[in-house]
């Protein structure tokens, strides 16, 4: 091979490290087996560079190592295998029952890719012990699996409890050891705390920290939404699902509203909808789509509300939200309901709504947040409807960063 030959895949690296997205769960280019594509495999490919068809290196098409080979490796640059020994307890005491209704320790692993992982053969090791993943045990994409560090007996191994948790050989030394995750083969350790974590505190877990981004505002003051006054109840509730075509609706930028007098919501109100409202109707429908890619990242949800004088929030066709409505608790208000008195003092000032338990609703690509705002009377003297839709969103695991956790979260 000559160096004009060996150097190029090292230069053409260069631009594809900083460029290329990530591969999926299969490891082209992980040569050495070590499950992560680093400077030791680009220094097995630049050996097979030019090499002929069916070489280690010769990773798509059969036709030889060239730079259809070289740009897979180059999309997989730094890829790692996805599994993380995410939190474990060494002492627990009170703060977590296996399926046996004992305490046992527990260690929780976690799939950050999309795709699912098939667990036989992996195991989990402390000082002294090495414990295999039985077979059929897979862990879908971005799940947890806790297992019970109980000390069973090996001769019940696989043992699995009356709630479905698997149970290891070892228990966990409070005092500190080594525990790491290692490959089928045993050839590669993929997550450890080495040489061994700290010393552990009674039912306080340890783990990993999230990083986590700041707040993602997915509907704020001030933005364009879609807004229609019913005249008829012919929508029923078809109006809050994320596919909905709203094309024909009018536009409008919140807060959308009226104000006869006084002026309390003078500075608020950007779509005035008095001509609309005003002596005809108590309803206004709003509507307002965006778009995840990963819903499964969002932490915690929460719905800010500046409204006079009553709403019903939706996310994706399902109820989440509702105050100063006047019907009964679970009864879905009609075109021409109406809202319950809400002092104009309180109406100016955001009531937060936490939605984090309905986090589930979300999906990928289009969602939408619908609101029916109500007024509690046709000729109430003003009207008004803020919302903002805020989100905290989890990024990545920080593998870095370990650290005691005093709410546990196992599962």
């Amino acid at each position: 091979m000559n160096k004009a030959a060996g150097l190029f895949p090292v230069i053409f690296l260069a631009v594809w490290i900083f460029s290329s997205p990530a591969a999926g769960q299969a490891f082209p280019g992980n040569f050495n087996d070590d499950y992560r594509i680093d400077l030791d495999d680009l220094m097995l490919f630049t050996g097979q560079w030019l090499a002929p068809p069916g070489s280690p290196a010769d990773l798509i098409g059969n036709d030889g190592v060239n730079l259809r080979d070289y740009s897979l490796l180059a999309q997989n640059w730094l890829l790692e295998f996805p599994l993380v020994i995410n939190e474990f307890m060494a002492s627990n005491h009170t703060a977590f029952p296996d399926g046996n209704g004992n305490y046992s320790d527990w260690i929780e692993i976690y799939n950050q890719r999309d795709e699912p992982v098939n667990l036989a053969g992996w195991s989990l090791l402390d000082d002294g012990h090495s414990w295999p993943f039985p077979s059929g045990c897979i862990l879908d994409g971005h799940a947890y699996l806790v297992i019970f560090a109980s000390g069973q007996d090996d001769s019940a191994y696989p043992y699995q409890d009356p709630a479905g948790y698997y149970h290891t050989h070892f228990k966990l030394d409070a005092e500190g050891e080594y525990l790491a995750l290692a490959n089928p083969s045993g050839s590669a350790i993929i997550d450890a705390y080495s040489p061994a974590f700290p010393v552990q505190q009674e039912d306080i877990s340890y783990g990993l920290a999230s990083k986590i981004e700041d707040s993602v505002t997915w509907l704020a003051t001030g933005d364009s939404v879609r807004y229609l006054v019913p005249a008829n109840n012919s929508l029923g509730t078809a109006w809050t699902a994320a596919y909905f075509d709203d094309q024909s609706w009018n536009t409008g930028m919140t807060g959308i509203g009226y104000e006869t007098a006084p002026e309390d919501f003078a500075d608020l109100i950007v779509t005035d909808v008095y001509d609309s409202m005003y002596n005809q109707r108590t309803s206004l429908y709003m509507r307002k789509t965006f778009t995840l890619e990963d819903f499964t990242q969002v932490q915690s949800l929460l719905l800010r509300m500046k409204y006079d004088d009553g709403f019903v929030a939706y996310l994706n066709g399902t109820e989440v939200a509702r105050a100063y409505v006047n019907v009964a608790e679970g009864v879905t208000p009609d075109y021409d309901a109406a809202g319950i008195n809400h002092y104009d003092w309180d109406a100016v000032i955001f009531e937060d709504f936490d939605l984090s338990s309905y986090i589930s609703l979300l999906h990928a690509g289009t969602n939408v947040l619908a609101i029916h705002g109500l007024n509690s009377s046709t000729t109430s003297s003003d009207f008004l409807l803020i919302p903002e839709l805020q989100a905290q969103i989890q990024s990545t695991l920080d593998k870095a960063r370990r650290m005691y956790l005093v709410s546990p979260t196992p599962g």
